[in-house]
């Protein structure tokens, strides 16, 4: 629908019709919690990655490089809200951080795996560092899905839009 009233013709001095532009910007807090939690994500998983290649030597490297991989993964997340910040839902985004979410349950999967089967425990820190690195991605999620999917038209009477739970209260006989 904004693609279709991209060009509002306005009414000029000298009586011609003259096409202007409408641009809808997001709100900034929008912007600035999406790209800092994923600035922040990236930072922790490239320190943490430094941190095993740095003072743990003898570290497997899948440790290493997981932890850089997962990092630079990050940089979509940081970049895009702030290069194309959006008024709706960025799909882009909440793919990004589903995909972080399963990647996470896998990893936490292996750790119960390695657990219970090899009898080997991770460390406690590593633990935590999943724990809220889960917390911040659920937050992300949470932020994807409360974006509207759609914007009305401008040219809409907000007293005509109901919403489907106003429609199927109605069809039950419910009144509000």
């Amino acid at each position: 629908m904004s693609e279709a009233e991209a060009l509002v013709l306005d009414d000029s001095p000298d009586g011609k019709q003259v096409a202007k532009k409408i641009k809808v910007r997001p709100p900034l807090w929008r912007t600035f919690f999406l790209a800092g939690l994923a600035l922040a994500e990236g930072v922790t998983w490239f320190t943490l990655a430094s941190y095993r290649l740095s003072f743990n030597p003898g570290a497997p490297n899948y440790l290493v490089i997981s932890a850089f991989m997962t990092a630079f993964s990050w940089l979509p997340a940081m970049a895009l809200p702030v290069i194309r910040p959006k008024v709706t839902a960025p799909y882009d985004l909440f793919i990004l951080y589903l995909s972080h979410l399963f990647s996470g349950f896998f990893y936490l999967g292996t750790i119960w795996y390695e657990h219970h089967v090899n009898g080997f425990s991770s460390r406690t820190w590593d633990v935590v560092i999943r724990d809220v690195n889960f917390l911040v991605i659920i937050l992300l999620l949470a932020a994807v899905l409360v974006m509207p999917i759609g914007m009305p038209s401008t040219q809409a009477i907000a007293e005509k839009i109901v919403s489907l739970c106003y429609l199927t209260a109605n069809n039950l006989g419910v009144s509000f």
